[in-house]
């Protein structure tokens, strides 16, 4: 089942939504803007302990398309084997059902949760079927099957790609990342830097880290990573 998020405030209204308006422009439209004040003001009033009021609808959504993951990472409930719910792929007639009925609405879909999203055979056409309704698609992946799924992004395209990369060496890595390689990681980022402009319209793909200290030899390692 979707996650649908009812969390933002005032301070994430007032500075991050004109940024991420500005520079998504193609996925706005009159009723989305509208809907966005509607639930500024619903937050506010909320805020004053007035919560007797119709929520207006989403313009933010969580989707996950699978929670099986490729990895056995020690902070993950997925790779753990700790989740209580059945592993699974979504249903796709689902999520088109989804999106039709918050088109007009959402603005934003993030494509994952508690799995490996690029294990999810459907996410292209899960990408691809939001953007076509004009909403900005975004997901976060360990990066391992990164390079066998080019022709994936290449053909859905979407918006921002976040590469979780925790470690600055293998032996680092695959302390958090349990049973991955890093360069795996490196050789789906110098696959996804090779695309034509064309192809990436622009794709946004930072990538995360997870560093506990900081030395010498860390500042090195992130110096000789950055060249990459």
């Amino acid at each position: 089942m979707p996650y649908k998020n009812t969390f933002p405030d005032y301070i994430f209204f007032s500075n991050f939504v004109p940024m991420w308006l500005f520079r998504n422009i193609r996925y706005i439209s009159l009723a989305k803007i509208w809907n966005l004040c509607r639930l500024q003001t619903f937050y506010r009033k909320a805020k004053l302990g007035n919560v007797e009021q119709i929520v207006p609808p989403p313009y933010f959504a969580s989707y996950e398309p699978t929670n099986i993951c490729n990895l056995s990472c020690e902070m993950c409930p997925s790779g753990k084997g700790m989740l209580k719910r059945p592993r699974g792929i979504a249903d796709i007639e689902l999520y088109r059902k989804f999106i039709l009925e918050n088109r007009k609405t959402l603005t934003n879909i993030i494509l994952h949760f508690q799995g490996e999203p690029l294990m999810c055979q459907q996410l292209g056409e899960m990408i691809t079927f939001a953007r076509q309704n004009r909403i900005y698609t975004m997901f976060s992946t360990n990066g391992q099957l990164l390079a066998q799924n080019i022709d994936l992004i290449r053909n859905a395209r979407p918006d921002r790609i976040i590469v979780s990369l925790d470690g600055l060496s293998n032996e680092t890595y695959t302390k958090y990342r349990v049973g991955g390689n890093m360069q795996n990681v490196f050789d789906g980022l110098e696959k996804l830097s090779q695309l034509p402009v064309s192809a990436l319209h622009r794709i946004a793909v930072p990538c995360i880290f997870v560093q506990r200290t900081r030395n010498s030899r860390t500042e090195k390692a992130e110096e000789e990573i950055s060249h990459r």
